[in-house]
């Protein structure tokens, strides 16, 4: 855990491995991810080395974890986000490539599967279409940020483009258009290697980009215009100091 002073403490884990139960025995082996639920009482995790989605229960004093989900049932998860659905029920969503891009929709009591996106056809390179589930087509999904309603956001890391899916089960692009970068409206900017994303209170979204060169935070704002927060000569730290004013961390 880190603190917004900048103080870091270990919450939970230690030594390399899959085991479940109190924070004093826990392991993970490379969490990617991580997203509170909407009660505040638990952290689901993305342990992507155990291929696994993981739950930290926050109002138990020993931060019990749990295993929500793994092998065989989700297959190598890159990224999860915690919310609620229409009917008041605590989910997650867990984004996952195996064979092909696929977005999952699960209960948060027992990880069973609720609805699942397939990103394209078993095998074969991945479309960007936008559609109804099922006829929709996207690349491999990373950052994921849930919202009211049943809906989530997603990066979509291989065309670059900001998805929405929505309760119905449709996907739609709401930002991006080609790989490059540029600001504006939405639907004609341009983002370059997306990774992460999270979304505040007013509705807008704060993206993060990483290639060879450089790494930026971008916003997409509520009102579909697309900013960047820093510029190519700041540093990863002033970056990640940009992204905790904005409330992003």
């Amino acid at each position: 855990a880190m603190t917004m002073a900048g103080k870091v403490s270990t919450l939970v884990g230690g030594e390399r491995g899959q085991k479940d139960g109190p924070k004093s025995k826990a392991e993970f082996h490379r969490p990617a991810s991580l997203s509170i639920t909407v009660s505040g009482k638990a952290l689901v995790v993305c342990d992507v080395g155990n291929g696994a989605i993981r739950k930290v229960a926050l109002d138990d004093k020993d931060l019990t974890v749990s295993t929500l989900v793994s092998h065989p049932d989700i297959e190598n998860p890159l990224s999860v986000a915690a919310g609620r659905w229409v009917d008041g029920t605590d989910v997650f969503w867990a984004a996952s490539h195996h064979e092909q891009p696929r977005l999952d929709r699960r209960n948060m009591a027992d990880g069973k599967l609720q609805l699942r996106w397939f990103g394209g056809v078993k095998d074969k390179e991945p479309k960007d279409i936008d559609g109804p589930i099922g006829k929709a087509q996207f690349g491999i999904l990373f950052g994921l940020a849930a919202s009211v309603g049943g809906t989530v956001y997603a990066v979509d890391h291989y065309f670059h483009k900001i998805k929405r899916f929505a309760a119905n089960g449709t996907v739609t692009t709401i930002a991006g258009s080609e790989q490059g970068h540029a600001d504006g409206p939405a639907k004609s900017a341009k983002f370059d290697t997306l990774y992460g994303l999270s979304r505040d209170p007013m509705g807008n979204l704060y993206v993060t980009e990483m290639t060879h060169e450089r790494g930026r935070v971008r916003k997409i704002s509520a009102k579909g215009v697309v900013s960047t927060l820093t510029t190519p000569k700041e540093s990863l730290l002033t970056t990640a100091g940009k992204a905790a004013d904005v409330g992003v961390m």
